[in-house]
């Protein structure tokens, strides 16, 4: 994944929307040199971004089951680069 900003919505590369079940398997997941903004301060306007977005949205009352094996989450060649692995979104309740 590469950007130059923060989205303003929740966005993800694989995108599970509802209840139901996703498995990933040996899969690997680059996010290179994105943006580090300071989340806590802008934590209503922005939305980090994420490898894997599970939103529940449609299903509040139904959980979403997600097994990750053998997957690997990385930044690139910075340490302090990327941005979420795996972000959760749901109406409030």
């Amino acid at each position: 994944m590469e950007a130059d900003d923060t989205p303003e919505t929740s966005a993800g590369v694989i995108v599970m929307r509802g209840s139901g079940k996703l498995r990933l398997l040996k899969c690997s997941f680059l996010q290179k040199d994105l943006p580090q903004p300071p989340f806590i301060e802008e934590r209503r306007q922005r939305v980090p971004l994420a490898d894997v977005l599970v939103d529940n949205g449609d299903a509040p009352n139904e959980l979403p089951r997600i097994e990750l094996e053998r997957c690997y989450f990385h930044s690139g060649k910075f340490a302090d680069s990327g941005q979420v692995a795996i972000g959760l979104h749901s109406p409030p309740r």
